[in-house]
Order: structure tokens, then sequence, then C-alpha cells
């Protein structure tokens, strides 16, 4: 059957079922939507080696490169289509594909709380987006630490700014979204947790709405679905 995709024109996503880049191919299409504009695109690949039937108990694994083209908010969705004793079939997929899976931690904003401070006024409010969530564990030592290493760091790509956070209670990042063609994105982010309430506060501020709203939609998830294990 054919694997085809509806992609944000901002990310590009290869398919790919052939672990040699090199080998020939005898189908390469491009897929898009209906104009005007093509809001999705992919590219597939087909090479010669893939089978183009599967028997019982057969299984075909296909690779996917995704390439950032901008900043995007709603992960892309696969369509895989296939005929089976004659009737076809379709199912959607939802790649767990994420803007910060395409993030670095930017040091050069995060390398004094001045430079941090001086970007973060000069985005403003304009495309900053704020959100307050409850936590499901107590906010503790533990917790605390384990958001500072595992989701703004470790998830979110974030660049901790040194001397920027008076308390423990706070933590301030920065990260930015490499894009293709070289271009990149500036993400800063803040997160206040409040033990009593057992609640944080997530602000973003990005030159990028989308940026800013993908960033905050991931920590938004990750906070309200956290357990201290």
């Amino acid at each position: 059957g054919a694997v085809k995709s509806r992609l944000d024109p901002r990310l590009s996503v290869a398919l790919d079922d052939d672990d040699d880049d090199s080998g020939d191919s005898d189908d390469d299409s491009l897929v898009q939507g209906s104009a005007p504009p093509p809001r999705w695109t992919t590219t597939t690949k087909r090479h010669k080696t893939s089978p183009r039937s599967l028997g019982p108990d057969e299984a075909l694994e296909v690779r996917v490169n995704a390439c950032c083209r901008a900043p995007f908010v709603v992960p892309p969705e696969m369509t895989v289509r296939f005929e089976c004793r004659g009737r076809r079939h379709a199912y959607a997929l939802r790649l767990p594909v994420a803007a910060p899976g395409f993030a670095a931690p930017d040091d050069d904003t995060a390398r004094s709380v001045a430079v941090f401070k001086r970007r973060w006024d000069v985005t403003g409010p304009t495309n900053e987006q704020q959100i307050v969530v409850s936590s499901r564990s107590d906010v503790d030592d533990l917790l605390l630490a384990d958001l500072k290493d595992r989701i703004v760091q470790d998830v979110c790509k974030g660049a901790i700014v040194r001397g920027a956070d008076a308390t423990k209670f706070t933590i301030t990042a920065a990260a930015a979204i490499h894009c293709d063609k070289g271009n990149t994105v500036p993400v800063l982010m803040r997160v206040e947790a409040n033990a009593q309430a057992r609640a944080f506060r997530i602000t973003v501020r990005s030159n990028s709405k989308d940026a800013a709203a993908a960033f905050k939609t991931v920590l938004q998830a990750l906070l309200t679905s956290y357990f201290i294990m």
C-alpha cells in the first residue's frame, strides 16, 4: 500500500523504507494539499528492495526523517493506506514530533542575566504565551531538580540563565529552534513554582507566535502529567 502524509508546509518529512540512502529509487513523489496555498507536504521515497505486498506475520519498517522549516504547533499527521483482500484501508497516525525536538540550548542568550532580560523585553508580551497549571506531585526539591534537568534542559533544550533565579522555585532558560536554510528562532522560557498551591506558571516568549505556543504546549503537557517515581 501507499504511505502518504498531510504535513504542515513548515515541516518537511521524508519517508525512507531502506537504510541505504544511496540505493536506486523507482518511485519519488511529492504529495501536496490543495492550493492555494499547499497546507501539507511530504516527500515519499520507495526503493527497489522494498516489498510491494506483505504476507501474514510480515512487517515493514519505515524510517521517517523530519526537517523543520519554521516553528509549528500541531504535530504532523501521516495517513497509511493499504489494500487487504480487496478492501482499502486508511489509518491516520499523529507523528510524535514537536518543535523542541528541533531546538538547541541558546548559550548566547543565557550567558548573562542582562542579555536575557534585554531580549525578553525586546520580544515583549505580544508573542507571549502564559498559563498556570496544577502539579500532580508535591512541589519539593526533588521535583524542582527533575523539572530543571529532565524537562527544561533535556526536553525543551533550554540553557539555564545563571543568576536569573533568586529562588529555587523559578527556572529561567533560553533555547533556539534550528530551521532549514540556517534560520534560528529564539525561545525564552520561565517556569515559576508555587509549593503551597502545588501549581506552576509557565511563560514563554519568542518572536514567533507559533514557537511560543509550541513550547508552552509541551511544558503544559509535561507538567500536568508529571509524577515523581
